[in-house]
């Protein structure tokens, strides 16, 4: 997946995925922290929080990204695929390295 290949944490403080793990739309919030647990992720910012929260509601998965800087970005994931979910991050990313 090209999109997870370049994936980087440098800018991000604190990431949390919260799903329902008995709804079939967490798959890819699921795949997204799996990804984000990878090694190669996980060095490129060894002080990023990356938390998960099991829920037993039916809400929509999420995932909340805190920056560096304080901005926060919400996802609802409930009807995105991970490409879109890696999309969103990288193009926000991408935003942020522009910017510092």
């Amino acid at each position: 997946m090209a999109a997870a290949k370049g994936l980087n944490l440098r800018f991000i403080s604190k990431i949390k995925v919260v799903f329902n793990p008995f709804q079939w739309e967490t798959a890819s919030a699921r795949e997204f922290l799996r990804i984000l647990d990878t090694q190669t992720v996980r060095d490129s910012n060894p002080k990023c929080q990356i938390h998960s929260e099991i829920s037993n509601k039916k809400n929509d998965p999420k995932i909340e990204v805190q920056f560096a800087d304080k901005e926060a970005m919400v996802l609802d994931t409930g009807n995105m695929k991970v490409v879109d979910i890696l999309s969103q991050f990288n193009k926000k990313y991408k935003e942020k390295e522009q910017t510092s």
